[in-house]
């Protein structure tokens, strides 16, 4: 089971940008149907802007493992729980991401991975070779969860190359639950009894000189 932690925080004009955000129930607004967005802070800027392109890759691993609670084998039931950690962890990072001085993500949260990651691989058999991504269905997907956060990963990467407002616990976090779900994936393999394969070491031919 997976903690939450308590010491996030936010400088002032962080808070008032939230608190005072606009809400509506209306789904669609028609402001992006030429390509543009509006910010939280109300700027409008360009959807293929590495700010976007953070938050949309956060956004497709946040839905993906979405699905990958809602079809668990019934071996790693017990993994839901760790799982909505993970997708409420990654909103948090997304505000972190949309709002300057917003800083949700802490040192506690790398540090609560990095706990899951040990005790997972303490459980499972050690490996000292590639393995091919895959294994059952619960396995599979999370396996294809670790390569959506990659993705989610180099875009936030890139984003605060010209930013700057990302604090080092976000870029922890972000880096960190790739190896947590490799880990985790493992992990349901080994629950739902299903053996890892290795990845084949490629056979090199060395030519002599003639």
């Amino acid at each position: 089971m997976t903690e939450m932690t308590k010491h996030s925080s936010l400088d002032r004009s962080a808070k008032d940008l939230i608190d005072h955000a606009p809400h509506s129930s209306k789904i669609y607004t028609r402001h992006g149907d030429q390509g543009s967005s509006f910010q939280i802070d109300g700027t409008f800027i360009s959807k293929s802007n590495s700010h976007f392109d953070a938050l949309g890759t956060l956004d497709t691993a946040q839905s993906w493992i979405g699905v990958i609670r809602a079809s668990l084998s019934s071996s790693c039931h017990e993994l839901d729980e760790d799982l909505c950690f993970v997708q409420q962890k990654l909103y948090q990072l997304q505000s972190d991401v949309a709002v300057q001085g917003c800083h949700f993500i802490t040192d506690d949260d790398v540090y609560i991975l990095e706990k899951s990651i040990d005790h997972w691989m303490s459980l499972i058999p050690p490996i000292n070779a590639f393995i091919l991504p895959g294994g059952g269905v619960t396995g599979a997907q999370l396996h294809y969860a670790r390569t959506l956060v990659r993705t989610a990963e180099r875009a936030c990467v890139a984003y605060n190359l010209t930013d700057h407002s990302l604090s080092p616990a976000d870029l922890a976090f972000v880096n960190r639950l790739s190896d947590y779900l490799f880990a985790m994936a493992r992990y349901a393999n080994y629950c739902d009894g299903i053996s890892e394969q290795y990845a084949e070491k490629p056979q090199v031919t060395i030519k002599e000189n003639q």
